[in-house]
């Protein structure tokens, strides 16, 4: 059984020298990885990821910093949850 991939966001940061904006959050089910497309469970929007950075000896579970797509920036936002699959 595959479980559905859930990233809850709960922060954004556009540093300038990276690839992609960096968005911090928690993975709160399945796998989620570079190559991946998530969507905002309110909008549908999608959201390419293009890396994904764990945050080693965090005392927070599944603490994660997604690396998304420069394009996909208007549809990030904090409190947003993403999925990887959209109905």
């Amino acid at each position: 059984m595959v479980t559905e991939a859930r990233f809850s966001v709960e922060n954004i940061f556009d540093l300038k020298g990276r690839t992609g904006v960096l968005v911090a959050g928690s993975v709160e089910s399945g796998l989620v990885k570079g190559g991946m497309t998530l969507h905002d469970v309110s909008t549908g929007r999608q959201v390419r990821v293009t890396g994904i950075e764990f945050h080693a000896g965090s005392s927070l579970p599944g603490s994660a910093t997604l690396v998304v797509d420069r394009r996909d920036t208007d549809s990030v936002r904090v409190g947003a949850v993403l999925v990887s699959s959209w109905a």
